[in-house]
């Protein structure tokens, strides 16, 4: 994580060989640190453009860690 007691909106960009599911994976541990285990991942979601992944965190009391969150 880039800033431990901020969350940043996961983005970036594909690595070589990185399918879009591994990405968004990727980024969001990154950004977050939510790590993949933590989820389930819905990628059934898709647009002309974009594609969304809806992401369901598993371990409610993740957020009780940080003494704040700023959006």
């Amino acid at each position: 994580m880039k800033h431990p007691h901020y969350y940043d909106l996961p983005k970036g960009h594909m690595e070589i060989g990185e399918s879009e599911q591994q990405t968004a994976l990727r980024e969001l541990c990154e950004e977050t640190g939510i790590k993949s285990s933590d989820i389930d991942v819905d990628s059934n979601f898709r647009f002309e453009y974009v594609i969304i992944f809806i992401i369901l965190i598993v371990v409610l009391n993740m957020f009780t860690q940080f003494d704040f969150i700023t959006l």
